[in-house]
């Protein structure tokens, strides 16, 4: 109900605090003292349209205000639609400007005038001579039918499914939306996934696979270079392995007659060991260093195609191309999924509007059934009050 009325720079009146209590509130006057003038500044707030005519300075806007207590009014589910607070002592203001533009509030939040028309249905109906009543309204003559049909926990039921049909469609809608657009890219991903997975770069190390490639390009300058530190080494007349040999040798009885001596000899051993250890070393790398062109056309390919795919994805090693991989992984799994969800999703839509539609077809046998009741009851009602026809 509305509990308080303000009206500012409206018409004739320049400010104007109205407080109404429960129950009739009747304003009396005579012709032109303004009665007209406050009803057609409630209409404003109830969604009526306005201009600047309607200013009594024109050089200050018009505001109207009301104050309604809508504990009782059930409109909850109004307010949710429309994207506002509920509040059961709720304000609805509408400002005209100088320039004649119009604003709307509810509870301080900016509305269309549509959804303040929408409001102002439900909140007040004003009889007048030449006015639509709210008896007109669809929705209110349903909410009569629904009163005598008396099935309030069917319709909640039918609300709430009706509620979850809407949502999952909008819900659907938006997946195929996705889909679609996920789609468009789809085989864009693949390829590229693919040409990662074709790689097989899983375990690769590209410095391993650099340092093979340098070592075959240079196969014979290796073979040839250690050749001759193997001469020098061990095969030549006077090679080291010779010398420290027959340096040893030298020592002969000396090194048991001086301590100093015997630590030196040992040593030397030590380092004609060590020198045998790596002779026999670089002999097996000589013997395995061998010049083979179709494994380095082979290796060079793998390398070419490794730099070819970092150069494509502006990345600059292996673990980078994994990293992107994964990620291709998933967005191509993800659009994959996506169908699965939006087939699920179909699914369930389908049996929610099964059972809507059952409860749809039950709700409306029951408003069926009572229609005669009320046309009975209006027609001796109206027959009661010297209209039988």
């Amino acid at each position: 109900m509305l509990t308080h009325l303000s009206i500012k720079n409206y018409a004739l009146i320049e400010s104007l605090d109205i407080d109404l209590n429960s129950g009739l509130s009747i304003i009396t006057g005579e012709t032109g003292a303004g009665k007209s003038i406050i009803i057609g500044a409630l209409s404003l707030i109830l969604g009526e349209r306005a201009d600047s005519k309607a200013l009594k300075d024109k050089n200050i806007k018009c505001v109207i205000e009301g104050s309604f207590d809508v504990s009782n009014y059930d409109l909850e589910e109004l307010f949710a639609k429309s994207d506002l607070d509920f509040d059961k002592h709720s304000l609805v203001r509408r400002e005209i400007t100088t320039a004649g533009k119009s604003r709307a509030f509810i509870n301080d939040t900016p509305v269309t005038l549509q959804v303040l028309k929408e409001f102002g249905l439900r909140l007040v109906d004003i009889h007048s001579q030449h006015q639509k009543l709210l008896l007109h309204t669809k929705v209110y003559q349903m909410e009569v039918v629904d009163a005598f049909a008396n099935q309030p926990e069917l319709l909640s039921n039918y609300k709430n499914q009706f509620n979850l049909y809407k949502s999952m469609d909008l819900e659907l809608k938006d997946m195929i939306a996705k889909e679609s657009s996920a789609r468009s890219d789809a085989d864009y991903y693949q390829f590229q996934l693919d040409e990662l997975l074709e790689a097989e770069l899983e375990g690769e190390n590209l410095d391993r696979i650099e340092s093979e490639a340098k070592t075959l390009s240079h196969a014979e300058e290796i073979k040839s270079e250690l050749l001759s530190i193997l001469a020098v080494l061990h095969v030549d007349e006077h090679s080291a392995q010779q010398s420290i040999a027959s340096a040893r040798n030298l020592f002969g009885n000396i090194s048991q007659i001086n301590p100093e001596l015997k630590m030196m000899e040992e040593r030397l051993k030590s380092v004609y060991i060590e020198l045998k250890d790596i002779t026999s070393d670089l002999e097996n790398i000589e013997e395995s260093t061998q010049y083979d062109s179709e494994k380095l056309e082979s290796i060079n390919n793998r390398l070419d195609q490794i730099y070819r795919l970092q150069k494509k994805h502006s990345v600059e090693g292996i673990a980078d191309l994994l990293e992107i991989q994964e990620k291709l992984e998933e967005q191509v799994n993800g659009i994959r999924s996506l169908e699965e969800d939006i087939n699920t999703l179909k699914i369930k839509k389908a049996k929610v509007e099964m059972q809507l539609n059952g409860l749809a077809k039950e709700l409306t046998n029951g408003r069926t059934s009572v229609l005669t009741v009320i046309q009975d009851q209006i027609k001796k009602l109206l027959a009661e009050r010297g209209m039988p026809s």
